[in-house]
């Protein structure tokens, strides 16, 4: 089985509850919102 057909396998497999976008800042996401202050403290967002 071809690497992109187990990857279409393995996804289809999540709920949409667990399937997340590849592609998505994963610091935009729900989990990493109560660390940005300290993230931009400590100077590691320099852009943001």
């Amino acid at each position: 089985m071809p690497t992109s057909e187990a990857l279409l396998l393995w996804n289809s497999k999540k709920t949409e509850g667990t399937r997340k976008d590849a592609f998505a800042d994963p610091l935009e996401s729900a989990e990493w919102q109560p660390f940005l202050p300290w993230l931009k403290a400590i100077g590691l967002l320099k852009g943001q």
